[in-house]
């Protein structure tokens, strides 16, 4: 896995880690407004639109557990959870391999311009940005504790031999 000392703008890994939680909740939050914008046109333009439902019902279900997992994310960084931090980071690993599978069907099986293939790849290489800074975070994280754990060892070996 790739690792990053410093994120974007020579921010540390916990600041960047924040950027990416807050960029995760302003999308999370305008998830729902734009699924449903979406799902008002689709409704219009459909002859059959069982189906479009489904599909938007499952869009706004996604996007309400991603909500969960950004707000697990914001209390993991809070605590600095290891298992909290890497629970969105497993989340968000699926993700990003499910919209990579949904970008290669829908550029194969859909009519698209150039616009919609650049902002697919710009939204997938964020997610992957993101992903990477909070993964070094959480390397960071288990570094740090893994030296305090090597000097409290250290010390209690010399007290122990006084």
């Amino acid at each position: 896995m790739l690792y990053v000392d410093k994120c974007c703008c020579g921010c540390s890994l916990r600041t960047g880690t924040i950027i990416v939680a807050i960029v995760d909740l302003l999308f999370d939050l305008l998830h729902p407004i734009a699924v449903i914008g979406h799902y008002i046109v689709a409704k219009d333009v459909a002859e059959d639109d069982s189906w479009i439902t489904v599909f938007f019902v499952g869009e706004l279900i996604i996007g309400l557990v991603d909500l969960v997992f950004c707000v697990l994310l914001i209390v993991g960084i809070r605590k600095e959870s290891v298992t909290l931090i890497m629970t969105w980071w497993w989340w968000s690993v699926m993700q990003m391999a499910l919209q990579v599978v949904y970008g290669i069907f829908f550029m194969f099986y859909h009519v698209t311009n150039g616009v919609s293939i650049v902002v697919f790849f710009m939204i997938a290489a964020l997610l992957f940005y993101g992903v990477v800074v909070v993964k070094s975070y959480v390397t960071s994280i288990e570094k740090r504790r893994k030296v305090a754990d090597e000097l409290l060892l250290s010390e209690s070996a010399q007290s122990a031999e006084l």
